[in-house]
Protein backbone atom coordinates (compact mmCIF):
# COMPACT_ATOMS: atom_id res chain seq x y z
CA UNK A 1 0.00 0.00 0.00
CA UNK A 2 1.13 3.35 -0.93
CA UNK A 3 0.70 6.42 1.64
CA UNK A 4 1.42 10.35 0.94
CA UNK A 5 1.76 12.59 3.51
CA UNK A 6 2.18 16.21 3.14
CA UNK A 7 3.68 18.36 5.39
CA UNK A 8 2.56 22.24 5.30
CA UNK A 9 5.54 23.93 6.58
CA UNK A 10 6.29 27.63 7.25
CA UNK A 11 8.73 27.85 4.42
CA UNK A 12 8.32 25.06 2.27
CA UNK A 13 5.88 22.55 1.70
CA UNK A 14 7.08 18.60 1.15
CA UNK A 15 5.47 15.55 -0.40
CA UNK A 16 6.38 12.08 1.07
CA UNK A 17 5.03 8.87 -0.78
CA UNK A 18 5.72 5.55 1.24
CA UNK A 19 5.38 1.73 0.59
CA UNK A 20 3.88 0.72 3.61
CA UNK A 21 3.15 -3.19 4.91
CA UNK A 22 1.62 -3.24 8.37
CA UNK A 23 3.77 -1.05 10.33
CA UNK A 24 7.03 -1.07 8.23
CA UNK A 25 7.60 1.25 5.79
CA UNK A 26 9.98 2.91 2.99
CA UNK A 27 10.06 6.37 1.14
CA UNK A 28 9.15 5.53 -2.51
CA UNK A 29 9.32 9.22 -3.56
CA UNK A 30 10.12 12.86 -2.50
CA UNK A 31 9.21 16.56 -3.51
CA UNK A 32 8.66 19.80 -2.28
CA UNK A 33 7.26 23.04 -2.98
CA UNK A 34 8.50 26.29 -1.96
CA UNK A 35 5.93 28.77 -0.69
CA UNK A 36 7.68 30.92 2.35
CA UNK A 37 4.63 31.55 4.23
CA UNK A 38 6.26 32.62 6.95
CA UNK A 39 6.65 35.46 4.50
CA UNK A 40 2.72 35.88 3.86
CA UNK A 41 1.82 36.98 7.87
CA UNK A 42 0.46 40.40 8.00
CA UNK A 43 -0.93 41.33 11.44
CA UNK A 44 -1.21 37.26 13.00
CA UNK A 45 -3.08 36.87 9.81
CA UNK A 46 -1.88 34.52 6.09
CA UNK A 47 -2.48 37.17 3.26
CA UNK A 48 -4.35 36.32 0.49
CA UNK A 49 -1.28 36.05 -1.37
CA UNK A 50 -0.29 33.41 1.32
CA UNK A 51 -3.23 31.29 0.84
CA UNK A 52 -2.60 31.57 -3.06
CA UNK A 53 0.63 30.38 -2.53
CA UNK A 54 -0.89 27.58 -0.15
CA UNK A 55 -3.39 26.18 -2.41
CA UNK A 56 -0.86 25.72 -5.40
CA UNK A 57 2.18 23.98 -4.29
CA UNK A 58 -0.34 21.61 -2.09
CA UNK A 59 -2.27 21.68 -5.81
CA UNK A 60 0.86 20.50 -7.18
CA UNK A 61 1.48 18.07 -5.18
CA UNK A 62 -1.83 16.28 -4.58
CA UNK A 63 -1.80 16.08 -8.63
CA UNK A 64 1.49 14.23 -8.24
CA UNK A 65 -0.13 12.11 -5.74
CA UNK A 66 -2.50 11.30 -8.06
CA UNK A 67 -0.28 10.80 -11.31
CA UNK A 68 2.01 8.00 -8.68
CA UNK A 69 -1.52 6.67 -8.07
CA UNK A 70 -1.28 6.61 -4.08
CA UNK A 71 -3.60 4.92 -2.48
CA UNK A 72 -4.29 7.11 0.63
CA UNK A 73 -2.87 11.04 1.06
CA UNK A 74 -3.11 12.53 4.80
CA UNK A 75 -2.35 16.42 4.64
CA UNK A 76 -1.17 18.14 7.78
CA UNK A 77 0.32 21.49 8.84
CA UNK A 78 2.81 22.84 11.29
CA UNK A 79 3.53 26.76 12.48
CA UNK A 80 2.26 27.53 9.14
CA UNK A 81 -1.30 27.41 10.18
CA UNK A 82 -0.92 26.70 13.75
CA UNK A 83 0.43 30.19 14.45
CA UNK A 84 -1.83 32.60 12.16
CA UNK A 85 -5.00 34.21 13.43
CA UNK A 86 -7.37 33.29 10.85
CA UNK A 87 -6.84 29.97 10.48
CA UNK A 88 -10.32 28.50 10.04
CA UNK A 89 -10.84 31.06 7.11
CA UNK A 90 -7.56 29.72 5.55
CA UNK A 91 -8.23 25.69 6.16
CA UNK A 92 -11.99 26.76 4.42
CA UNK A 93 -10.36 28.35 1.27
CA UNK A 94 -7.60 25.26 1.36
CA UNK A 95 -10.42 22.79 1.53
CA UNK A 96 -12.65 24.40 -1.33
CA UNK A 97 -9.80 24.95 -3.77
CA UNK A 98 -8.01 21.82 -3.08
CA UNK A 99 -10.39 19.25 -1.96
CA UNK A 100 -8.49 18.78 1.26
CA UNK A 101 -8.90 20.06 5.03
CA UNK A 102 -4.99 20.04 6.49
CA UNK A 103 -5.03 18.60 10.09
CA UNK A 104 -2.78 21.10 11.66
CA UNK A 105 -1.10 19.63 14.25
CA UNK A 106 -0.08 21.41 17.80
CA UNK A 107 3.50 22.32 19.31
CA UNK A 108 3.11 19.18 21.32
CA UNK A 109 2.12 16.75 18.56
CA UNK A 110 4.03 18.00 15.94
CA UNK A 111 7.39 17.24 18.59
CA UNK A 112 6.07 14.15 19.82
CA UNK A 113 5.88 13.21 15.77
CA UNK A 114 9.24 14.46 15.54
CA UNK A 115 10.84 12.14 18.61
CA UNK A 116 8.82 8.79 16.81
CA UNK A 117 10.28 9.91 13.23
CA UNK A 118 13.64 10.41 14.87
CA UNK A 119 13.84 7.48 16.85
CA UNK A 120 12.72 5.09 14.08
CA UNK A 121 15.69 6.63 11.72
CA UNK A 122 18.35 6.26 14.21
CA UNK A 123 17.77 3.95 17.11
CA UNK A 124 18.59 6.47 19.81
CA UNK A 125 16.88 5.83 23.06
CA UNK A 126 18.15 9.16 25.03
CA UNK A 127 18.98 12.33 24.29
CA UNK A 128 17.51 15.45 22.73
CA UNK A 129 15.27 15.73 19.68
CA UNK A 130 15.47 19.39 17.85
CA UNK A 131 13.46 20.16 14.68
CA UNK A 132 13.91 23.28 13.33
CA UNK A 133 11.77 24.82 10.89
CA UNK A 134 11.11 28.00 9.31
CA UNK A 135 8.42 29.09 11.94
CA UNK A 136 9.22 27.12 15.13
CA UNK A 137 11.41 24.60 16.73
CA UNK A 138 9.95 21.41 18.20
CA UNK A 139 12.30 20.04 21.06
CA UNK A 140 11.94 16.73 23.05
CA UNK A 141 14.04 15.74 26.36
CA UNK A 142 13.65 11.19 25.74
CA UNK A 143 15.39 8.90 27.88
CA UNK A 144 14.62 5.25 27.28
CA UNK A 145 12.94 5.79 24.05
CA UNK A 146 10.05 8.22 25.67
CA UNK A 147 9.76 11.63 25.95
CA UNK A 148 10.41 13.62 28.90
CA UNK A 149 8.96 16.59 28.13
CA UNK A 150 8.40 19.02 24.71
CA UNK A 151 7.87 22.24 23.62
CA UNK A 152 7.42 24.03 20.47
CA UNK A 153 9.01 27.47 20.15
CA UNK A 154 7.72 30.09 18.31
CA UNK A 155 11.36 30.48 16.64
CA UNK A 156 12.23 29.24 12.78
CA UNK A 157 15.30 29.67 10.18
CA UNK A 158 12.37 31.59 8.56
CA UNK A 159 10.86 33.87 11.20
CA UNK A 160 14.30 34.49 12.46
CA UNK A 161 15.44 35.65 8.74
CA UNK A 162 12.33 38.17 8.55
CA UNK A 163 13.01 39.67 11.64
CA UNK A 164 16.78 40.01 11.65
CA UNK A 165 17.93 40.26 8.68
CA UNK A 166 16.85 42.84 5.96
CA UNK A 167 19.30 41.22 2.97
CA UNK A 168 20.47 37.70 1.75
CA UNK A 169 23.18 37.25 4.62
CA UNK A 170 22.61 38.68 8.47
CA UNK A 171 25.75 40.91 9.56
CA UNK A 172 28.11 39.60 12.48
CA UNK A 173 25.53 42.27 14.63
CA UNK A 174 22.79 40.37 13.68
CA UNK A 175 23.90 37.19 14.48
CA UNK A 176 24.86 38.31 17.60
CA UNK A 177 21.28 39.92 18.39
CA UNK A 178 19.89 36.66 17.40
CA UNK A 179 22.20 34.84 19.58
CA UNK A 180 20.90 37.16 22.98
CA UNK A 181 17.15 36.58 21.79
CA UNK A 182 17.65 32.70 21.17
CA UNK A 183 19.03 32.68 24.72
CA UNK A 184 16.13 34.90 26.69
CA UNK A 185 13.55 32.55 25.13
CA UNK A 186 15.49 28.98 26.12
CA UNK A 187 16.11 30.82 29.56
CA UNK A 188 12.16 30.77 30.25
CA UNK A 189 12.20 26.67 29.57
CA UNK A 190 12.59 24.71 33.19
CA UNK A 191 12.91 21.36 31.75
CA UNK A 192 14.11 18.49 33.15
CA UNK A 193 16.50 17.29 30.34
CA UNK A 194 20.25 15.88 31.46
CA UNK A 195 22.79 18.06 29.97
CA UNK A 196 26.01 16.96 27.71
CA UNK A 197 23.80 14.50 25.77
CA UNK A 198 23.28 13.83 21.50
CA UNK A 199 21.26 16.09 20.21
CA UNK A 200 19.08 14.68 17.16
CA UNK A 201 18.54 17.45 14.51
CA UNK A 202 15.81 17.12 12.03
CA UNK A 203 15.15 19.23 9.27
CA UNK A 204 16.70 21.17 6.20
CA UNK A 205 19.03 23.43 8.73
CA UNK A 206 20.49 20.48 10.19
CA UNK A 207 20.81 18.30 6.84
CA UNK A 208 22.57 21.74 5.52
CA UNK A 209 25.02 22.01 8.22
CA UNK A 210 26.10 18.26 8.12
CA UNK A 211 26.30 18.32 4.39
CA UNK A 212 28.65 21.60 4.48
CA UNK A 213 30.71 19.71 7.46
CA UNK A 214 31.13 16.60 5.30
CA UNK A 215 32.24 19.20 2.16
CA UNK A 216 34.51 21.51 4.30
CA UNK A 217 35.32 20.01 7.99
CA UNK A 218 35.71 16.38 6.48
CA UNK A 219 32.93 14.78 8.49
CA UNK A 220 30.77 12.11 7.52
CA UNK A 221 27.23 13.22 6.42
CA UNK A 222 25.60 10.23 7.39
CA UNK A 223 26.76 10.06 11.03
CA UNK A 224 27.73 13.03 13.27
CA UNK A 225 29.33 16.69 13.65
CA UNK A 226 30.39 18.34 16.09
CA UNK A 227 28.31 21.04 17.31
CA UNK A 228 30.50 23.34 17.23
CA UNK A 229 30.32 23.65 13.61
CA UNK A 230 26.72 25.96 13.88
CA UNK A 231 28.89 28.88 15.53
CA UNK A 232 32.05 28.47 13.02
CA UNK A 233 29.47 28.39 9.94
CA UNK A 234 27.73 31.39 11.22
CA UNK A 235 30.90 33.56 12.24
CA UNK A 236 32.11 32.17 8.20
CA UNK A 237 29.01 33.47 6.63
CA UNK A 238 28.87 36.76 8.53
CA UNK A 239 32.79 37.54 8.01
CA UNK A 240 31.97 39.00 4.19
CA UNK A 241 33.93 36.84 2.55
CA UNK A 242 32.52 36.65 -0.55
CA UNK A 243 34.69 33.85 -2.08
CA UNK A 244 33.63 31.37 0.63
CA UNK A 245 29.75 32.79 0.79
CA UNK A 246 29.76 31.43 -2.95
CA UNK A 247 31.19 28.01 -2.53
CA UNK A 248 28.63 27.64 0.54
CA UNK A 249 25.27 28.56 -1.67
CA UNK A 250 26.57 26.41 -4.51
CA UNK A 251 25.78 23.65 -2.18
CA UNK A 252 23.25 24.52 -0.60
CA UNK A 253 21.50 27.42 -2.95
CA UNK A 254 17.86 26.73 -1.10
CA UNK A 255 19.41 28.09 2.16
CA UNK A 256 20.19 31.52 1.02
CA UNK A 257 18.06 33.20 3.05
CA UNK A 258 17.53 30.75 6.31
CA UNK A 259 21.08 28.99 7.04
CA UNK A 260 22.79 31.09 9.12
CA UNK A 261 19.53 31.98 11.35
CA UNK A 262 18.92 28.87 11.48
CA UNK A 263 22.77 27.69 12.26
CA UNK A 264 22.72 30.16 14.98
CA UNK A 265 19.70 28.47 16.02
CA UNK A 266 21.20 24.68 16.08
CA UNK A 267 24.33 26.72 17.77
CA UNK A 268 22.66 28.29 20.51
CA UNK A 269 20.23 25.12 21.40
CA UNK A 270 23.34 22.68 21.55
CA UNK A 271 25.11 25.14 24.03
CA UNK A 272 22.07 26.02 26.30
CA UNK A 273 21.63 22.11 26.71
CA UNK A 274 25.30 21.56 26.94
CA UNK A 275 25.13 19.19 23.82
CA UNK A 276 28.89 18.51 22.20
CA UNK A 277 27.60 16.75 18.99
CA UNK A 278 24.87 17.06 16.47
CA UNK A 279 23.39 13.69 14.91
CA UNK A 280 21.59 14.07 11.47
CA UNK A 281 18.68 12.11 11.31
CA UNK A 282 17.08 11.52 8.25
CA UNK A 283 13.45 10.64 9.29
CA UNK A 284 11.64 13.48 10.95
CA UNK A 285 7.87 14.88 11.55
CA UNK A 286 6.37 13.43 8.57
CA UNK A 287 7.52 9.55 9.14
CA UNK A 288 6.58 10.47 12.61
CA UNK A 289 2.95 11.11 11.51
CA UNK A 290 2.76 8.42 9.56
CA UNK A 291 3.69 6.42 12.64
CA UNK A 292 1.49 8.09 15.31
CA UNK A 293 -1.46 8.69 12.74
CA UNK A 294 -1.62 6.63 9.81
CA UNK A 295 -0.12 3.26 10.82
CA UNK A 296 -0.88 4.02 14.41
CA UNK A 297 2.17 2.17 16.12
CA UNK A 298 2.05 1.74 19.51
CA UNK A 299 5.84 2.37 20.29
CA UNK A 300 5.09 6.28 18.80
CA UNK A 301 2.49 6.99 21.39
CA UNK A 302 3.70 8.60 23.84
Amino acid sequence: MTIGIIDMGSNSIRLSVYRCKGRSFSLLFGDKQMAALAGCIEGGDLTEQGVERACGALTRLLQLTRLLEVVQVQVFATASLRQIRNRTQVLTAIEQACGVRPQVLSGKEEALCSLAGAMHATGARAGLVCDIGGGSTELVGFADGRPLDAVSLPLGSLSLSRRYVPGLLPTAAAVKQMRQYITEQLCLLDWPVPPGGVLCGIGGTVRACGQLYAQMGGGDLAGYFPASWADELCALLASGDEKLQRQVFLLVPERILTLVPGAVLLGQIAAHFGCRQVQVSAGGVREGYLLRYVLADPAAEN
